[in-house]
């Protein structure tokens, strides 16, 4: 990454190394790096039982990674935090729905979707569901895997006529999960 620096900019501008987000991406040697970053300690707090402090330092991380407003490739690592049992389902919910919303592409949309399946009441969770069916993997375990929880989801959803539950049909139907878009 490079810094621009145009005619007319100066010291005191809030732009002056250029957008914030791109600017930490660069030091942090891109959004692939960033990614990584974020998801250490997703995968530390998944290992952590007990106790909410680092679920708390770990979602706090990742609210500065999305208020930062990086390139996408930074937010894929989010994907890991499915494994955080630690971290309070309504907290990853808003979380995964704000990274989702930034980039639709995560890591682990395996587990993304189980855990999305655990909030069957909220609308948020479908949402989730849906875009963890629009996107990677596209075949193999992990789809299989994906396809099944977000099924499962969608059988146990007590709110039919909403947007969020027509968008995880389609999402379903595009899966080439027809009938359980349907139902039996």
């Amino acid at each position: 990454m490079s810094i621009v620096i145009t005619a007319g900019q100066r010291g005191d501008s809030p732009q002056f190394l250029g957008p914030p987000g791109e600017f930490l991406a660069g030091l942090a040697g891109g959004g692939e790096a960033v990614s990584l970053m974020l998801s250490r300690p997703a995968t530390c707090t998944a290992c952590r039982t007990g106790t909410d402090g680092p679920a708390e330092r770990a979602a706090a991380i990742w609210r500065a990674t999305l208020d930062a407003r990086l390139p996408a490739a930074a937010l894929r690592g989010a994907g890991h935090f499915a494994y955080a049992d630690t971290l309070n389902q309504d907290t990853w919910l808003e979380l995964t729905a704000a990274t989702l919303a930034q980039q639709p592409d995560l890591e682990d949309t395996d587990r993304v979707a189980e855990r999305a399946a655990r909030a069957p009441a909220s609308s948020t969770a479908r949402l989730i569901a849906a875009a963890a069916l629009n996107h990677r993997p596209a075949h193999g375990y992990r789809r299989t895997e994906t396809v099944r929880h977000a099924a499962a989801l969608f059988a146990h959803t007590p709110i039919e006529d909403t947007p969020e539950h027509e968008a995880l049909r389609v999402a379903l139907i595009n899966a080439g999960a027809i009938q359980d878009a349907y139902g039996p």
